[in-house]
């Protein structure tokens, strides 16, 4: 498991978010094996396992409600694109 930081803007909130993820790096296609059949491979996949707000950056977050964090981690969720994200993760992890 590993993580990464990003920060999405949530008007008229910038927040820091901490993603928890697994990475699986998917498998080449095989044309053909020893009996003759073959396998047509995996693409790489990320499994989001947690999402965090963190920080959040702004001028005014007094408005906010006590409990915070799962409100806007929700508001997150709603508005993140996951492909984004997981091109994000994969080009950290490209070696």
């Amino acid at each position: 498991m590993a993580y990464h930081s990003f920060t999405i803007e949530l008007l008229p909130f910038d927040l820091e978010c901490e993603v928890d993820y697994n990475v699986y790096p998917g498998e080449p296609m095989v044309r053909y094996d020893s009996n003759g059949t073959g396998y047509p491979g995996s693409p790489p996949e990320v499994e989001i396992l947690d999402l965090r707000v963190v920080e959040v950056l702004g001028n005014d977050y007094s408005r906010l409600p006590g409990d915070w964090e799962p409100v806007l981690r929700k508001m997150v969720e709603d508005v993140l694109d996951y492909d984004w994200l997981a091109s994000e993760i994969f080009d950290l992890t490209r070696d």
